[in-house]
Formats: structure tokens, sequence, C-alpha cells
């Protein structure tokens, strides 16, 4: 049982894509905004327990992305008011 390599990169693009209504393929590369293989470490690392999870937040496309050791995607525009996963506008999960 595990996460696929890219799954958490592939999730995080789609979300991204949904939210700003554009395809994929006009989004800029994912490795441009984060190191990906440590965005998968951190992010499936076996040290996370329900009781200690861990968000990686950053920023990609013009949006705040908030990747969740719980399996979930967030993302909300840079521009939107307030902070946090409760104003997102759009979510995935791998």
């Amino acid at each position: 049982m595990g996460t696929h390599p890219d799954e958490i990169a592939i999730t995080v693009i789609e979300t991204a894509s949904d939210a700003l209504k554009v395809p994929i393929e006009e989004l800029p590369p994912l490795s441009d905004a984060i190191d990906v293989d440590a965005l998968e470490a951190i992010a499936t690392s076996p040290l996370t327990t329900p009781q200690s999870t861990v968000t990686v937040t950053f920023t990609y496309a013009g949006l705040h992305v908030f990747v969740s050791s719980e399996k979930i995607v967030y993302v909300r525009p840079i521009n939107s008011q307030g902070m946090g996963i409760n104003n997102s506008v759009g979510s995935g999960d791998w």
C-alpha cells in the first residue's frame, strides 16, 4: 500500500485546473513552484498520524495550495480574503 510517486502532483495540477477553469496544459510546471519529490516525501511521511497531520502550503499558478498528509489538496486564489482551507475554491484527494 502506498501512494504512486506522481499522485499528489497530479492532484495538485488537476485541482488548480478545475479551480482556475483552464486546461492543465496551460498551467506552468508544478516543479517551478515546489520540489515535487520533497512534497511527496513530506505529505506521505510514515511519521504522520491522525494525531499529527502535516500540511504543506505553497503558491502555484496564482493560487495558495494546501497539501495535507490526510490526502487532501485545497486551493484558493492568492488575492482572496481570509487564510486557510476554509476559504478554498477547489479540493481534491489522492
